[in-house]
């Protein structure tokens, strides 16, 4: 039950004060003078010029060793990023719109016109890839990647021979690792700013390691992992239809892929970053390794830390979903 309140106030006896009622003032009347009604100008009518559309850059002259892909374009060059990486090798890219099965379909297709015949076929929602061989016995792969309903792509042949290889021949398989990452940092106004994001590292399809012109692929090791910067990969090499695991590489990113000497697969350099809040900043710690194939599989040739404090890089907390 809700009780008013009640005020204590002061009241002071005044003695009346005799007062006259105010004289109202008579109106007066006041004649009206024509006010002329304002004249409208007449608007003045906006043509809006047409802009004209940037001519759309012309495609480069298709390569006569190439199949053919209606609807796409030649250009000079293109990232090749989904579940990739750059591609270092000169090849032939290609871009225009499609959906990326219909459009890996068909470049196979125009392929085996030439008469490619398809050793294998990799894919998943993101890219598409193919290895080929064509009937004088030479070897050339094609990769489609899509971006919203843009797809690129790039078709290339392998200049090397094939190394022998030992051990299991097997499907590659599909894997992924699924980190949520906790960063925050602290601006340079002095502010805060913080993000969950969510890390998907699958399998990788689509590097040309020993450059034979077939696809391999980098694998996510099912190793115990805190931060995305901790997760380790198998190399596997593709043979025809399978492929073999030549050694465990990282931990980190592939960030470059170097020209072998003579014939084997290229020599692979990581980089791994690791951030923690500390004394005087936040202090990253960068791990570079580098691999090299002998005798049959990839060995660590090195590894070399350095660390160093960052004011407003972000510092991270991981949680590992798979």
């Amino acid at each position: 039950m809700r009780t008013a309140g009640i005020f204590a106030g002061v009241i002071v006896a005044c003695q009346p004060v005799a007062t006259r009622p105010p004289v109202q003032p008579r109106p007066v009347a006041v004649a009206a003078e024509p006010v002329a009604a304002p004249v409208a100008e007449p608007e003045e009518s906006v043509v809006e010029e047409p802009v004209a559309a940037e001519p759309e850059e012309p495609g480069l002259p298709w390569p006569a060793d190439v199949p053919p892909l209606a609807g796409m374009k030649i250009i000079k060059d293109a990232r090749i990023s989904a579940n990739v990486g750059d591609s270092t090798d000169v090849g032939t890219f290609v871009a225009g719109r499609g959906e990326l099965r219909a459009t890996a379909a068909a470049w196979i297709s125009s392929a085996q016109g030439r008469g490619f015949r398809v050793l294998a076929e990799r894919f998943d929602e993101h890219v598409h890839v193919a290895s080929l061989i064509g009937a004088d016995g030479k070897r050339a792969y094609l990769l489609v990647q899509r971006d919203g309903e843009d797809v690129s792509g790039v078709f290339n042949y392998g200049r090397d021979r094939q190394v022998a290889l030992t051990g299991k021949c097997e499907t590659v398989p599909q894997r992924e690792r699924i980190i949520e990452v906790d960063r925050s940092a602290i601006t340079h106004g002095g502010g805060f700013r913080r993000e969950v994001v969510e890390q998907h590292l699958p399998t990788r399809l689509g590097y040309d390691f020993d450059n034979d012109g077939e696809l391999d692929a980098l694998v996510p090791t099912r190793d115990p992992i805190q931060c995305p910067g901790d997760v380790r990969w198998t190399v596997y090499l593709a043979r025809g239809g399978c492929a073999h695991a030549v050694g465990v590489v990282g931990p980190g990113d592939l960030v470059t892929w170097t020209e072998n000497k003579g014939t084997g697969p290229r020599a692979l350099e990581f980089e791994a970053d690791t951030t923690v809040l500390g004394d005087g900043g936040v202090v990253r710690t960068t791990v570079k390794t580098r691999f090299e194939f002998r005798k049959g599989r990839y060995v660590r040739i090195s590894s070399t830390p350095t660390k160093g404090v960052c004011h407003h890089c972000a510092w991270e907390a991981c949680r590992v979903i798979r």
